[in-house]
Order: structure tokens, then sequence, then C-alpha cells
């Protein structure tokens, strides 16, 4: 986003093409991006990749949700203060489209977490399937960064709603042992690959 010409941003439109191709082929084309703890750059990911999606497919729609309900990373990340968040369409306090926030790329829409809740699991338990049913009625894509896997049970509760997962793996600081992990709580057939 920053720097959209660096190295680093140009392998994003190479992952989006080939994100778009597997979504495609989903009964579900919406993706859950992941990864074992906080800090190996899932939201970095996640972010770039709906942005690449929505340039590379700019014909389709794309909704960049935020469901790491108990922080607002994606807020932080895009500058977000103000206005209803997803965690809101959750709790049944406004509509989806009060939490919809435009931006610069037409055929992206992001759905930030504004005011992050400990009662995370519990909302993501009883109202995720429903927002996640609304988001793909208006939708062609959906890309959601979701809550790290071994802190929290909230991504195996949210990954069977998904037509694929993404893990992402940070170089020189992901733990082998934790990513073994992450592998034995997510089931296999939702993975649709690892991105380093």
């Amino acid at each position: 986003i920053v720097e959209p010409q660096s190295t680093s941003a140009v392998r994003f439109p190479h992952l989006a093409v080939r994100i778009r191709a597997a979504l495609d082929e989903s009964r579900r084309p919406s993706l859950l991006v992941t990864s074992a703890l906080k800090g190996e750059g899932k939201t970095t990911v996640s972010t770039n990749l709906a942005l690449a999606l929505a340039m590379i497919a700019s014909d389709r729609r794309v909704a960049f949700v935020d469901l790491d309900l108990r922080s607002a990373s994606v807020a932080s990340v895009l500058g977000i203060r103000q206005g209803p968040g997803i965690e809101d369409v959750m709790a049944g306090r406004c509509a989806l489209e009060e939490a919809c926030l435009s931006t610069d790329v037409a055929s992206l829409d992001v759905y930030p977490v504004l005011r992050p809740t400990r009662q995370a699991h519990e909302l993501l338990g009883w109202a995720a399937e429903r927002v996640l049913e609304e988001l793909a009625e208006r939708y062609d894509y959906v890309i959601a960064d979701g809550p790290p896997v071994l802190p929290v049970p909230d991504t195996p509760l949210l990954a069977p709603l998904f037509g694929g997962c993404l893990a992402v793996v940070r170089s020189r600081y992901t733990r082998h042992s934790a990513f073994q992990e992450l592998l034995d709580l997510m089931p296999r057939a939702q993975i649709l690959g690892v991105f380093l």
C-alpha cells in the first residue's frame, strides 16, 4: 500500500492471481488469512492481497473484512478511527452497509473492527455465518483478516465458513512447532497454501 512499486509489493498481484483462480473454483469465493501467532504479518498480507485482488479483478466486487475482533489491526493499518465496525454488525447494533467503508479502488470495500471485544468467540459463534452469507450476496470475493490460530479458538470456528484459508509464516520469526500446531488445529482441506 505504502510502496506500490517495491519488490515486496510486486509479489501481491502474483499472489492475487493464484488466489483468484482458487476462489473461482471454490463453492465459496472467500479466503480467511491467518497465522499461528500475532506479529507474523497476516494483516499486512491480507490488506495487500485484498487491494491487489481488487486491482486485477476490477470488474468484480471485493470485500475486505477484519474478523480479528479482539484487535483493530486493519483499522490501525488503514488509519480508520470512527464509525461503526463489523463488530457492531455482528452484535446487531447496525446494518452491514453502515459499517462499509469505500476505498480509492472502486471495487474494494473495507469492513474494519473499530472497538475490539473480549466476547469475540461468542459473537463469531452465532453471527459470523449470517454476516458472511450477507457479504457473499453483495460481493464476488471476500477476503478476511482472521485471528491468529494458537492464542484463541476463533479461527478453527471460522475456517469452515470460507472457501479456503491462507496461512502466513514470518521468516526467522515463526517457530516450526507453532506452525505445526497451526496445521494440526486447522482443517487441512481448507488450507490453500502458505505465504512466507
